[in-house]
């Protein structure tokens, strides 16, 4: 088997909720940062987080 860790990188989207001072909502999980970009595009107050899995 071999030891080496297999690092992945997701994209979460993140979107504000209003009302809630400095409050976010997860949008979704996305394996390419261009599909991410789509998602984040649909929403006025929206951020994008990359994450790396071990």
């Amino acid at each position: 088997m071999d030891n080496d860790e297999k690092i992945e990188i997701v994209y979460l989207v993140y979107k504000l909720v209003s009302g809630f001072p400095f409050h976010e909502v997860l949008v979704g999980c996305y394996s390419t940062k261009e599909r991410a970009e789509e998602e984040k595009a649909k929403f006025e107050t929206a951020r994008i987080q990359e994450v790396e899995i071990k």
